[in-house]
């Protein structure tokens, strides 16, 4: 099927989030902008986020990849990924100001934008 180029759109916007948020300062993702080296690579934040809610250490709420994704930007304390580039994610390493930083419809194609890495 023809992808839809609305959609296609907002994937674009969400990676122009991505990078505005200054996200490659810590994580990576092939291709775009500088290869962070902090936090988990983000290349298939989907099939990442699907893990993360099967993990019987997850707490939180979200019931969907994409709510996970939008958990994880907006309140990362709630559940760390096991392991980062470095070794151990630790806590308050990432940001929890990106609910003030990007507007909702960035947050939305952000959110977009990395459920569409698989």
């Amino acid at each position: 099927p023809t992808p839809d180029p609305v959609v296609l759109r907002r994937i674009e916007q969400g990676k122009q989030a991505y990078q505005k948020a200054c996200c490659t300062a810590c994580h990576a993702i092939k291709d775009v902008g500088l290869q962070g080296e902090v936090g988990p690579a983000l290349d298939q934040s989907y099939d990442l986020a699907a893990a993360q809610l099967r993990d019987k250490t997850y707490k939180g709420k979200a019931k969907t990849p994409e709510e996970y994704l939008r958990e994880a930007i907006l309140d990362p304390a709630v559940h760390l990924i096991a392991e980062c580039p470095t070794g151990p994610c630790l806590p308050g390493v990432m940001p929890t100001n990106y609910g003030a930083q990007l507007r909702p419809e960035e947050l939305d194609t952000l959110v977009l934008y990395l459920a569409s890495l698989r």
